[in-house]
């Protein structure tokens, strides 16, 4: 059985192998991920919390860059292993991106180590980069509802995303994406 709870690869490159109490999720993974690609990014390009890839290979095909991925679980053998919650303990490799995916990562960290994390990303990019973020929207109620699980530990709305986020970066756009099932956001550092 595929664990399709938190591995959006297998939702994405294998739907049919998804179980049935799954299969709703795959729609707005769909969505979701067109909305991460929608927004062009040139030159050095960082995702952070890649998991399995699979958000990570899109990016690299959608636009040709040049792509690190970073992970804090080491078992993720392809992507080099950097905690964001560390303070300042960015690794080397991780200077000078011109952008910086951080999808599905924030709802998984504590308000103060997300605070550390963001602090952290903005120091890897570039002037005039661009940090794209997804989380889930505390607003959405229901089925379709993706704020709810068990390993999050902190929710979102997009007005209090968007103050976290005011606080490193000078642009900030947020906004309810996907049915309002995920918040989306853009920032210029």
């Amino acid at each position: 059985m595929i664990d399709s709870t938190d591995r959006i690869g297998q939702r994405l490159d294998h739907p049919e192998q998804v179980p049935a109490e799954f299969q709703h999720l795959i729609p707005d993974d769909i969505a979701r991920v067109e909305w991460i690609l929608s927004h062009e990014v040139k030159g050095r390009v960082l995702d952070v919390g890649c998991s399995d890839g699979a958000i990570s290979r899109r990016i690299q095909d959608t636009w040709d860059v040049g792509l690190v991925g970073a992970d804090f679980n080491k078992a993720v053998r392809w992507a080099a292993c950097w905690d964001i919650r560390e303070p300042f303990k960015v690794p080397s490799i991780a200077i000078g991106f011109d952008a910086v995916y951080c999808t599905e990562v924030l709802e998984h960290l504590f308000p103060h180590e997300s605070e550390i994390a963001l602090a952290n990303l903005w120091a890897v990019l570039k002037p005039g980069g661009q940090l794209i973020i997804t989380v889930p929207n505390r607003a959405k109620e229901g089925p379709h509802a993706r704020w709810d699980w068990p390993d999050h530990k902190q929710y979102f709305l997009w007005w209090l995303l968007e103050q976290v986020l005011w606080r490193q970066f000078r642009d900030v756009q947020c906004r309810p994406i996907v049915d309002d099932i995920w918040l989306g956001a853009v920032c210029i550092k």
